[in-house]
């Protein structure tokens, strides 16, 4: 931008770079998960010498295992690369990832914590036909994006975007 631009638009929200690092940063986030219990299951079997028929079991299960941590990890980064760069100003990543992690786990534990026994049975890993059920994408979804929504709102308000307060607003 050059320096002949009015201060209110240096100082923008940026909706398209918030929804591009969100984009980016949640793929990264799907696909550590993945890296990581893919490096994992092949460095156990390379160790302890696994037959076949082990090595198979594993690979039936794995999606099941793998696919609650894909999910969440995938939510926390885009939430934070949201957070980080859509509201106005400059903002650090790392602060970022860590408040959005910090409220996302705990919103995760108390929901957890306040879950009834009916909603913690279910089949054994493999044996459903669904890899994640509607509701535990929305029991992933809501906290990390909850709170990039809170700390994108408080940003913005911080740096005298929309909805902030002005001194010549009548109270």
């Amino acid at each position: 931008m050059s320096k002949q631009d009015p201060p209110s638009r240096r100082a923008a929200p940026n909706a398209l770079r918030g929804a591009a690092a969100a984009f980016v940063l949640g793929l990264v986030g799907f696909l550590i998960p993945i890296v990581a219990g893919l490096s994992f299951t092949v460095v156990r079997w390379w160790v302890s010498g696994f037959s076949e028929w082990d090595r198979a079991h594993d690979l039936r299960l794995l999606p099941f295992q793998l696919a609650y941590p894909t999910i969440g990890t995938a939510f926390v980064l885009a939430s934070a690369g949201w957070a980080t760069y859509a509201p106005r100003g400059t903002h650090r990543f790392t602060p970022t990832l860590a408040v959005v992690s910090a409220i996302a786990l705990v919103s995760w534990i108390v929901i957890a914590l306040g879950a009834s026994d009916a909603d913690r049975m279910h089949a054994p890993l493999g044996m459903t036909e669904q890899l994640v059920e509607p509701s535990a994408l929305l029991f992933l979804a809501a906290p990390p994006m909850a709170a990039a929504i809170i700390l994108t709102t408080w940003r913005n308000r911080r740096a005298g975007g929309p909805g902030a307060r002005r001194e010549s607003d009548p109270v």
